[in-house]
Parts: structure tokens; sequence; C-alpha cells
């Protein structure tokens, strides 16, 4: 089993960021790129709804969004390097290899030796933040509406003192 860690890449030169996608589009088999109902948000969507053999389904993260999943092919690959994407994932089998979100949130997941061959071609992955996946979160607990009464009267009993030592001074 191939061991992939989590980093968040960021301050990158767009040059550089354009190496690592192309890297990665060499080493994926296969993606998901993900549409939200909104024309500056979809870019590329109608590219990659014409492409063949692709499966189209609502995407959950978000209401009236779709997600296109596709093998890689010389056409697919062009389509990520000409189109701005607001979501996408690259995989190998059902391992992530690199995920965009909101244009500029950018996670790889390498490998020991990825790295490597990432420094070799100029890229400072020493500068890439590790992400840990694997830690446990808290559970929500939700406030109750008795709760939510009481903060709403505590912030604004403390913005109405605000204001009056504002008018003071």
């Amino acid at each position: 089993m191939t061991i992939r860690k989590g980093y968040l890449v960021h301050g990158l030169p767009e040059g550089l960021w354009r190496d690592v996608l192309d890297f990665y589009l060499n080493r994926a088999e296969s993606f998901n790129v993900r549409f939200p109902n909104d024309e500056e948000l979809g870019c590329g969507k109608s590219d990659f709804l014409s492409l063949d053999g692709i499966k189209v389904s609502p995407w959950p993260g978000m209401k009236e969004a779709i997600e296109v999943f596709g093998l890689l092919t010389p056409e697919s690959r062009k389509l990520f390097v000409s189109n701005r994407l607001w979501d996408f994932e690259l995989l190998v089998g059902t391992e992530t290899l690199l995920h965009v979100s909101d244009f500029i949130v950018r996670m790889v997941f390498a490998t020991s030796e990825e790295l490597r061959e990432l420094e070799e071609i100029g890229i400072d992955t020493g500068r890439w933040v590790p992400v840990d996946l694997n830690v446990s979160h808290p559970p929500v607990i939700p406030f109750s509406d008795q709760e939510v009464a009481q903060l709403r009267e505590i912030l604004q009993e403390e913005l109405r003192e605000l204001g009056e030592r504002n008018n003071e001074a």
C-alpha cells in the first residue's frame, strides 16, 4: 500500500503550480470535477459534459451542483489546463492525488518518492504545509433555542454598551 501524506500548497507562483498540475495529470487515471449551478463558478462545464464516457451525478456538497467523473484521456487532460476549474480531484484508483477547491485551495496527496521527483523539477515542497487528515474532530453539539436566545441577549447588551461608550468618547 502506498502511503500518501496531505499537503496544503499555497504561495506557489502560477507557473510552478502548472508544473505540479502537469505532474499529477500524468500520473492520475481519472477525475472528478464539480460544477455548481452558477455561470461564473461553472467554467468548463460544457467542455467536460461533452466528453465521451463520463458519468454525471448530483453533488451533495451544494444544492443544484453536479459532479462529473471520467477517465483521463488526452482530451480531458487538455481541459484541466485550459479551464479555470472551481473544484476538482485527480485520482489513481480510489486515491486522491490532487484536490483543488474554491479555485485556489490546493491539496496534494504525495508519496515521499513523488516529493523527491517534484523537488528534482524545481518545486520547493519544503514550503508546503503538512495536513494531518486523521485528526479526530469533536462532536458538534447544536445550541438549543433557549441557548441561542441567551446568546442573542448577551450580544445585544454588549453591543448596546459598546455603542454607549463610543457616544461618550
